[in-house]
């Protein structure tokens, strides 16, 4: 479920509709109210923070996008940078994969890329980063307010 499709449309704010909107909209001959079709915890409760997500990013991005002001360092393998880049640009975040600035708000990385001793080192040419595992970004846009940083901080 957390596919890079759905976790990038809860990145720009968009409506997750279930499919009886179709139907609905189908046998009006028109579009009808989104919001009584929206995808939510009354449609899968067993998911509840995951269908909740797009909700929560909806109305937060009236205000701010999601990763905005994140200046993010993308240490991970290059088969998986292309759509973390995308999502956290979706959200209004900048991404780097050059080390070369010290102004990172974020430091993203997988176990594959990073060695204790790597971490040590990042951790202090960047004091004031945040120096996480990949699932970070994905959490923190499902969970919203109720988010832990800690599970995955590292």
């Amino acid at each position: 479920m957390r596919t890079e499709k759905f976790l990038s449309a809860c990145a720009v704010g968009a409506w997750i509709l279930h499919p009886d909107y179709f139907s609905a909209c189908q046998s009006q001959n028109a579009f009808v109210d989104e919001e009584k079709y929206e995808w939510s915890a009354i449609w899968s409760p067993k998911i509840s923070s995951l269908v909740n997500a797009p909700k929560y990013c909806r109305l937060m991005n009236k205000s701010r996008k999601v990763y905005e002001n994140w200046n993010v360092l993308l240490l991970i393998d290059e088969k998986r940078l292309g759509g973390f880049k995308r999502l956290i640009e979706l959200g209004g975040g900048y991404v780097s994969t050059s080390e070369d600035s010290s102004s990172f708000t974020h430091v993203i990385t997988d176990t594959n890329s990073a060695s204790a001793l790597r971490i040590d080192a990042f951790k202090s040419r960047y004091p004031n980063a945040v120096i996480a595992k990949t699932d970070y970004i994905s959490e923190f846009l499902i969970n919203g307010d109720s988010f832990d940083p800690s599970y995955f901080i590292l």
